[in-house]
């Protein structure tokens, strides 16, 4: 997956992960790049997340030909909140990890605060999204540990 997405990494990222590990580092380094794919995904998620929170604006829209500005102001709003974590990610990861599940949050909590709105299957995923993106703050912590334990490896070897 690393090398399809390169460009949602940190340089410095990228070249860690071309290093050769040997015996036990090798697979500390495959765990390495493992959390580096979990953040890829979670990446990928956010932006995805701003696509399909303006999607039902577009389907009231053009199956039903009504707009209510109000909610196209807040969708347009959280599509903006999660681009922009999107962007952010690779200078601030959690920081982006966090605003990215904000809107998630509100959604979900609108669904149950509005009456006549609230659908299992809906809040159920929204709130499997919120854990699957917050989980990207698991895998940036793992990847900065085990970072530090190779390369903490190779200053004892050499």
């Amino acid at each position: 997956m690393i090398e399809e997405f390169q460009w949602l990494l940190r340089k410095e990222e990228i070249e860690f992960e071309k290093k050769k590990f040997k015996g036990i580092l090798a697979g500390k380094a495959y765990k390495y790049s493992r959390n580096i794919d979990g953040l890829i995904r979670t990446r990928i998620l956010i932006f995805a997340m701003s696509l399909i929170v303006f999607y039902p604006v577009l389907t009231n829209y053009l199956f039903h030909e009504y707009l209510d500005i109000q909610f196209f102001i807040e969708r347009i709003v959280f599509c903006a909140i999660l681009v922009t974590s999107g962007l952010l990610f690779n200078k601030y990861r959690v920081l982006s990890i966090i605003l990215a599940v904000i809107p998630v949050l509100i959604i979900s909590s609108t669904y149950l605060i509005y009456p006549g709105t609230f659908h299992i299957r809906t809040g159920a995923f929204m709130l499997a999204i919120a854990m699957v993106i917050l989980i990207g703050i698991y895998h940036d912590f793992q990847c900065k540990k085990i970072k530090r334990e190779l390369e903490a490896a190779v200053n004892e070897n050499t």
